[in-house]
């Protein structure tokens, strides 16, 4: 998790891929729910993804459930098994039953620390995408 001054803005990108497509990405926004972002930039962003607003960015079950329940679910068109780190909205009882209840997925959780090994999109995708999507943030509000 990338460090943020208190005040300051940023995104953060999920993008689960399988053998056979790229699923849909999950952008979560660190700034304040119901401000600008919310209303009037998320609504200019494409679709076929998920956006989500929060204080802090992190994921936390009700993204999660969301992401399940509004978006994953259709993208599991088959027997599947869901590989998840260690965070505890993923890997509670609630957030497993979510993913195999809704999806219909056997869920695998990665063990401890292991997830450092499996990043190459956080520096190679992720984190120019970020870098991209904040510098275009910015350009817009200037003017």
């Amino acid at each position: 998790m990338n460090r943020v001054d208190e005040g300051k803005t940023h995104a953060k990108a999920l993008e689960p891929i399988n053998s056979r497509k790229k699923l849909p990405i999950l952008f979560s926004f660190r700034t304040m729910p119901g401000g600008s972002v919310e209303k009037e930039e998320i609504p200019t962003y494409a679709s076929g993804h998920m956006y989500t607003v929060q204080e802090n960015g992190w994921m936390d079950a009700t993204v999660w459930s969301s992401y399940i329940r509004e978006l994953f679910k259709y993208e599991v068109d088959a027997p599947s098994v869901l590989l998840l780190d260690n965070f505890d909205d993923h890997v509670s009882i609630e957030g497993v039953d979510i993913a195999s209840d809704t999806i219909f997925v056997i869920v695998c959780q990665l063990p401890t620390n292991s997830t450092v090994v499996c990043q190459p999109l956080d520096v190679r995708v992720i984190s120019p995408l970020k870098k991209k999507i904040m510098a275009k943030r910015l350009s817009d509000k200037a003017y």
